[in-house]
């Protein structure tokens, strides 16, 4: 499990570096073909907070975002919509 997280806010990275393992633990079990997380938390401009997560799956990368008023709800968000992009991954891959 390989999980990167860079922030424009360092005092943010240790904080999500353990709500991000959390999350991201359950996909890795369940899912032993994920490879690699890459994690990228920024505001821009002050408004919403922004959560991107670069996915390598056997030399293929899933990416998906999240916005929201809290980092916590983004990077919730936006693991969800990760796990639902590896479940369809497997789906059509090995079904």
């Amino acid at each position: 499990m390989d999980i990167t997280i860079r922030s424009n806010h360092p005092e943010y990275h240790s904080y999500f570096e353990k709500v991000l393992s959390d999350g991201l633990n359950k996909i890795f079990r369940k899912h032993q073909y994920v490879q690699s997380v890459k994690v990228h938390l920024h505001t821009p401009n002050g408004a919403n907070k922004h959560v991107a997560l670069r996915t390598r799956i056997f030399g293929k990368e899933l990416f998906v975002e999240a916005e929201h008023l809290s980092f916590k709800r983004a990077v919730d968000d936006a693991v969800k919509k990760l796990r639902i992009r590896v479940q369809k991954y497997k789906i059509r891959r090995f079904h």
